[in-house]
């Protein structure tokens, strides 16, 4: 069942109950009200009729008839329209009447009047029509009679169920009017949310690209920017899951390359050994090449599983100084770097992170490296730390050829080599980047590079105090 049915459903069932509620409390009100005005109009006119006849019977003192012979005369005398007179005597036996009415039950009401008390008592008859019977005890010339007044008040119930009648066809008309106000109001209210149902099926469908109009700041404007924000954050994520799917591809395209390279020209001078007469000079040189290969084939194996050692390895990280550990790499490297006039620098405030020694230098070399061979002959390399807002910065920075803005962007790729000719000449595969953002980030820190073509790169890495369990 659709929400706006729903609603419309509810909304028939609270309206029947209010609208039932209030017409029978309204109505039976006003029937209790108006049968109260008319027993107490009633009550003034039995005494009135009460009183007029005490005083025809006071008056005829030459009659020396008994009380009973009266009955008749009192019953034409003092009847109306719709009021009707019982006269009984003592024994309360029926002298005269004129009530259309017959009645089979037991007159409680006329034992009560022979007591000396006013009777008031209400009754419906065997048609289903309503009186109000009131009697009393009247006394004169040393006897009683027992008045009894019915009056006929049938138009009460019938006002009763004409009321009913009047809210039923009212409350009718009233559902039908506001049933269909409601289902427009539902129609438009919910609007907002068939859209967002429309964009949630065409995001299902792949289409990651679909927003919803956000208006209002109600609660569904305010479901529509939640959508809109999580619609944002699924095609953000599907974004990086295609790039994370193109940079593996590309990495098992690079492992490939990098590996049929020299298995190729292992399995080549393997071949020619086998088929050629021995040649010392031809042999030596066809090893030498076999050798070399398969050295750069372990060398890419050994800085694979270098990359997958810092990652899987849960290393234990304690608060230590970064300067001397600074100042370790510095003369670790003094000497290839003596060797192309290269300086080395350490500069900046004294810095306490957690660290483990032994991976930020391994980082270290890798990073001065990478800026000496990116750096020309007579430059320098600064290693240097500093601090910005809540983070504390660890870099290396060299002024040699620099890279382009696009470069930057895939430099930690694995494989992925900014100078490819100058790399293979180095002996590099484009792992050392991937292998320093890697130790980076098991150090808890977070590795950038800034960079401008013929002026430099800066390497950093941003680090807090909190150790992350």
């Amino acid at each position: 069942m659709k929400f706006s049915t729903k609603l419309l459903s509810l909304y028939v069932a609270i309206y029947l109950i209010v609208i039932t509620v209030v017409g029978i409390t309204v109505t039976e009100n006003s029937y209790q009200l108006l049968r109260q005005q008319e027993i107490t109009r009633s009550v003034g006119e039995e005494q009135n009729i009460y009183s007029n006849v005490l005083l025809y019977l006071l008056n005829d003192n030459q009659n020396n008839d008994s009380l009973s012979s009266y009955g008749l005369s009192i019953v034409e005398l003092f009847s109306s329209t719709n009021s009707y007179l019982e006269v009984f005597d003592q024994d309360l036996n029926l002298i005269a009447s004129n009530s259309p009415a017959v009645w089979n039950q037991a007159r409680e009401e006329l034992q009560v009047a022979a007591d000396g008390e006013v009777s008031i008592i209400l009754r419906h008859d065997e048609q289903g029509d309503y009186y109000l019977f009131i009697c009393s005890l009247l006394e004169a010339r040393q006897e009683k009679l027992v008045l009894c007044m019915v009056k006929d008040i049938n138009y009460i119930e019938e006002q009763r169920q004409k009321e009913y009648q009047f809210f039923i066809q009212a409350g009718l008309l009233g559902l039908l009017a506001s049933g269909l106000l409601v289902a427009a109001c539902s129609y438009w209210l919910l609007r907002p949310v068939r859209e967002l149902d429309k964009a949630a099926r065409n995001i299902a469908a792949g289409n990651y690209d679909q927003r919803v109009s956000v208006n209002g700041n109600d609660e569904i404007g305010s479901l529509a920017q939640q959508f809109n924000r999580m619609a944002d954050e699924i095609e953000g994520r599907m974004q990086q899951l295609q790039m994370e799917s193109v940079r593996q591809q590309r990495f098992v395209d690079n492992l490939t390359h990098e590996s049929r390279t020299p298995l190729t020209s292992i399995i080549g001078y393997a071949e020619l050994l086998q088929k050629v007469d021995y040649d010392p000079a031809l042999f030596q040189k066809g090893l030498n090449y076999i050798y070399s290969e398969g050295k750069r084939m372990l060398n890419l194996n050994n800085m694979l599983l270098d990359l997958t050692f810092y990652r899987e390895k849960n290393f234990e990280l304690c608060l230590q100084p970064v300067l001397p550990i600074c100042r370790e790499v510095q003369e670790l490297t003094a000497v290839r770097a003596a060797e192309r006039d290269i300086s080395i620098e350490v500069c900046g405030e004294e810095l306490v992170l957690p660290l483990e020694k032994d991976l930020l230098k391994s980082l270290l070399l890798n990073l001065v490296d990478n800026a000496m061979k990116a750096s020309p002959d007579g430059s320098r390399i600064i290693i240097g730390t500093q601090k910005q807002q809540q983070e504390k910065i660890l870099y290396v920075q060299d002024f040699g050829r620099g890279m382009e803005a696009k470069e930057l962007e895939k430099i930690k790729e694995p494989f992925y080599r900014v100078d490819k000719a100058r790399s293979r000449k180095d002996g590099g595969v484009g792992l050392g980047v991937a292998i320093c953002n890697q130790i980076a980030s098991t150090l808890q820190g977070r590795l950038t590079y800034e960079s401008q073509p013929q002026k430099g790169t800066i390497a950093k890495i941003y680090f807090t105090d909190e150790v992350k369990s």
